[in-house]
Parts: C-alpha cells; structure tokens; sequence
C-alpha cells in the first residue's frame, strides 16, 4: 500500500482499485499494483528463505498458502475475504 501511495500523491485505494490490485504486486513495470509477483520470483525467494530457517525437512509454498488461510480464518477473517486472498483455498462441494 506504501508504494501505491508513493505513487498516486498519498492517497489511498479506493474500493474498486483494490479489488483489482494484486495480493502481492511486482515493482517491476506495475504502475497500478495490479500485476503479481511471478511463480519463479516467489518459489526462489521462498526456498531462500526456508533454508535460513533452518528448520528441517521438506516445506513447500503451498504449506504456507494453507497455514495463513487457516490461521485468517482462526483470527476472524471471513469466507469472503479468504476467497477472495486465496481463491483456490475454498471449494464448495459439488452435487
């Protein structure tokens, strides 16, 4: 948000900009925040990351994806707001 507000004179989104922003937006040629980061970028930086930690084992992004939607889910975030963060996470079952 800092950097989108570092770009439209310190104003904040409004509601319909943010619906099209991207959850996390590249630097890079992204003057509306709406393009994501890349696969590639994420997963190098994910596993760099991983192996500071050093925790042990064998983690994937995926975990993490599962753990913050469950952890926005146990601290209040609705349905909605999870969806629309991860819409992979939530299915509706089939008839």
């Amino acid at each position: 948000m800092t950097h989108y507000a570092d770009r439209h004179a310190a104003r904040p989104p409004t509601a319909a900009e943010r619906a099209h922003m991207a959850l996390f937006p590249t630097d890079i040629l992204n003057p509306d925040g709406r393009r994501a980061l890349s696969y590639t970028w994420f997963h190098a930086g994910f596993r760099s990351w991983i192996a500071e930690l050093d925790l042990g084992g064998h983690y994937v992004a995926h975990q993490a994806r599962h753990t913050l939607a469950t952890r926005l889910l146990r601290h209040g975030a609705s349905l909605t707001h999870i969806r629309r963060c991860f819409p992979y996470a939530i299915r509706r079952p089939r008839c």
